[in-house]
């Protein structure tokens, strides 16, 4: 039978890239996607998945106050924090929260299954996960990064591609909205990764979600 995975990061990018990770690897079913943290609260106690995927950076409650409300009310859910900071307070401060897991964004991929998949009992953390520097979640609310300059090789096309790819949209939209091949679509990302000195599409995510106010 699959997992059933509640998905909730305010970013639709992200939300994305981890839908088409839980996709690929299969045993898993998203039951929904949130953007926020009420609402994550309240589908997870509506839906009781049997895991919640969690940004720490969420608008109107953060990561870290939804799964104490989901560990109070839905002990046997399994919540596996996703976040692109992941300083040791962080981590720390997770497993005190009642979490399962923590996986660093820049470790998306096999790590992530592997938190969703880990027997029960233990604290999963990923490759990167307690070696960032301290932050604070506020930092996570800042502007979005300056775009560095070789963004100024991509061609328009690239840098449309990149746009829409900031904005949560798969290669299938993209190319429906452009009247063009998915193969294109994948061509021009393999451009911009190489011209960007990016490995793999979770970095091409992440790098899209970060920029996405200056594209």
């Amino acid at each position: 039978m699959a997992r059933t995975v509640l998905i909730a990061d305010n970013h639709p990018v992200f939300r994305n890239g981890v839908r088409q990770i839980l996709d690929e690897n299969g045993g898993f079913q998203v039951l929904a996607e949130v953007g926020d943290g009420d609402a994550c609260v309240f589908q997870a106690l509506a839906l009781k998945p049997d895991a919640v995927i969690l940004d720490l950076n969420m608008p109107k409650r953060s990561g870290f106050e939804a799964a104490e409300a989901i560990v109070a009310d839905h002990p046997a859910c399994r919540i596996v924090i996703l976040s692109m900071y992941s300083s040791a307070e962080f981590v720390q401060k997770a497993r005190q929260t009642g979490c399962s897991a923590f996986v660093a964004k820049e470790d998306a991929g096999d790590d992530l299954i592997r938190a969703l998949t880990a027997r029960t009992g233990g604290f999963f953390m990923s490759q990167s996960a307690g070696t960032g520097e301290d932050e604070t979640i506020a930092a996570e609310r800042g502007e979005a990064a300056e775009l560095p300059p070789e963004v100024d090789t991509l061609t328009r096309s690239e840098r449309r591609v990149l746009s829409e790819i900031a904005q949560g949209r798969s290669s299938t939209e993209i190319a429906a909205g452009f009247n063009v091949s998915v193969r294109t679509i994948h061509s021009h990302r393999q451009n911009i990764c190489r011209k960007l000195g990016i490995s793999g599409i979770n970095s091409l995510i992440r790098f899209a979600a970060e920029h996405r106010d200056h594209l």
